[in-house]
C-alpha cells in the first residue's frame, strides 16, 4: 500500500506543477479550463492518498470496485468544517472544473487569479 500512497503523491505533484504551468502561460487559449482540471486533479490525489495512510476506503464497494470516491467526497470527509476557507475555495474551483467540462468557461483571469492562488499559497 505504501507505494501506491507514494505514486498517488507523485502524480498529485506532477498535476500541480501542471496547472501552475498551464496557468502562467498567457498564449494558452483555454488556460482557466486546464488550471482548474489539473488543480482538481491535484487535490484529489493528496486527498486520496491521505485517505489511504488513515486505512480509509476511497473506492464504491457496492456500484464499481475501480471506481472512487470523487473529489467532492473527498473534501467532505476530510475537511468536515463547510466554513474551512480552503474547503470554501476548492468547493468554487470544483465547480469551475464543472462547468469547463461541459460548457467553455469565461476568461476571467483577473477575477479568478485570487480563487486560483489559494489553491497553492498557504494563508
Amino acid at each position: 500500500m505504501e507505494k501506491h500512497v507514494e505514486n498517488i503523491l507523485d502524480k498529485s505533484q506532477e498535476f500541480y506543477l501542471l496547472a501552475i504551468e498551464i496557468y502562467n502561460k498567457p498564449t494558452i487559449k483555454y488556460r482557466v479550463d486546464g488550471f482548474s482540471f489539473f488543480i482538481c486533479s491535484a487535490w484529489e490525489l493528496l486527498f486520496k492518498a491521505h485517505l489511504l495512510n488513515i486505512g480509509e476506503q476511497i473506492n464504491y464497494k457496492k456500484k464499481n470496485i475501480n471506481r472512487t470516491i470523487s473529489l467532492s467526497d473527498a473534501i467532505k470527509r476530510i475537511m468536515t468544517n463547510d466554513k474551512n476557507p480552503i474547503r470554501v475555495n476548492l468547493e468554487i474551483v470544483v465547480g469551475i472544473r464543472n462547468m469547463a467540462n461541459h460548457l467553455i468557461v469565461p476568461e476571467y483571469t483577473d477575477i479568478m487569479n485570487e480563487v486560483f492562488t489559494a489553491c497553492y499559497l498557504k494563508k
